[in-house]
C-alpha cells in the first residue's frame, strides 16, 4: 500500500507546473540582474535560484543515477549505489557537465527569447520525467514493482500536458522541433533504464528532467543561431 502512494508522490514532484514557477523566477532574477550586471553573471544569478527553490532535487536524481548506472553492475547493485547519499566520479563530473552546458546554450540565446525558454524548458523537461512512467514501472522499497502511471488520473495527465506543452509552443516551430528531441531521448532513456534495471526511480527522473532541460535549450540555442 505504501509503494503505491510512493509512486503518485514522486510523479508530483516532477509535475510541470511547479517548472513554470521555477523558470519563471529564474528568468525574473536573470533579467533584473542582467540591468546591472554581465549577461553571464545573470545567467548565473538565475541558475542558482532554480537550484536554490528546487532543493537541487533534479541535480541530485542525476548525480546519483550517474554514480549508480556507472559503477553499478547489476540492477541491485545500481540501485545500492543510487541509495547512497555520497557522491562519487561519475556523479560530479555529470553535474559539471550539465551545469557547463546548460550555461553555454543559455548565454548562446539572446536576451529577448530567454524568459520564455526558461520557463519552457523547466515545464517540458517535467512532462518529459513523469512521461517515463507510462512504458516504465516504478521502483520502490527493496525490489517491488508497481505501475504508478495507474496511481495518476487523466486529470493529472491533462493538467501535466497543457502546462508541459503550452510554454513550447509559444516558442513557434523551434518550440515544436525541440519538443520533438526530447521525444527522441525519452525514447532512449525507456530502452536503458528498461534494460539496466528493469524500471525508473526517482532518480531517473530527476537525471530525465536535468538531461531533457539541457537539450531542449541545446537545440533551440544550434536554431537561435542557425
Amino acid at each position: 500500500e505504501s509503494l503505491q502512494k510512493d509512486a503518485p508522490i514522486e510523479a508530483r514532484r516532477h509535475f510541470p507546473p511547479p517548472g513554470i514557477l521555477v523558470g519563471a523566477a529564474c528568468s525574473l532574477f536573470f533579467l533584473a540582474a542582467n540591468y546591472f550586471l554581465p549577461k553571464d553573471i545573470s545567467i548565473l544569478i538565475g541558475l542558482a535560484v532554480g537550484i536554490w527553490i528546487t532543493g537541487a532535487l533534479h541535480e541530485d536524481g542525476l548525480a546519483d543515477s550517474a554514480d549508480g548506472f556507472g559503477a553499478g553492475w547489476n540492477p541491485e547493485q545500481i540501485r545500492k549505489i543510487m541509495k547512497d547519499s555520497s557522491i562519487g566520479v561519475y556523479g560530479m563530473l555529470s553535474l559539471l557537465f550539465v551545469m557547463f552546458i546548460k550555461f553555454e546554450t543559455l548565454h548562446s540565446i539572446s536576451v529577448e527569447p530567454i524568459s520564455l525558454v526558461w520557463i519552457a524548458g523547466h515545464a517540458v523537461s517535467r512532462l518529459a520525467a513523469i512521461g517515463l512512467l507510462i512504458p516504465l514501472d516504478y521502483l520502490g522499497g527493496s525490489g517491488n514493482k508497481s505501475s504508478s502511471m495507474v496511481q495518476l488520473n487523466l486529470q493529472d495527465w491533462l493538467e501535466a500536458g497543457i502546462c508541459g506543452i503550452l510554454p513550447v509552443l509559444l516558442l513557434g516551430i523551434q518550440g515544436v522541433q525541440a519538443l520533438n528531441t526530447i521525444q527522441i531521448l525519452n525514447l532512449g532513456l525507456s530502452h536503458y533504464f528498461k534494460k539496466r534495471i528493469g524500471g525508473v526511480t526517482g532518480d531517473c527522473l530527476g537525471a530525465s528532467q536535468q538531461l531533457s532541460e539541457n537539450l531542449f535549450y541545446l537545440k533551440l540555442g544550434v536554431q537561435f543561431n542557425s
